[in-house]
């Protein structure tokens, strides 16, 4: 995808039936209220929740300060 930015870059991957996703030194998949990772899609957050194996079950979800 070219001229877009990281949040609608987001948006239309999840639309093509993609799960939102965490990246840091790892790949995790996000669970929970997808209306709010919507929200946050493209930008730098602290994320809180359970974590099992690669999926976190999330608690709450905050861009970085």
């Amino acid at each position: 995808m070219t001229n877009v930015s990281p949040a609608q870059c987001v948006r239309e991957c999840v639309k093509g039936c993609s799960d939102y996703d965490l990246i840091s030194d790892k790949v995790y998949m996000l669970k929970g209220g997808s209306k709010q990772f919507d929200t946050f899609g493209g930008q730098s957050v602290t994320v809180k929740g359970d974590v099992s194996g690669t999926i976190v079950t999330v608690r709450s979800i905050a861009t970085v300060k």
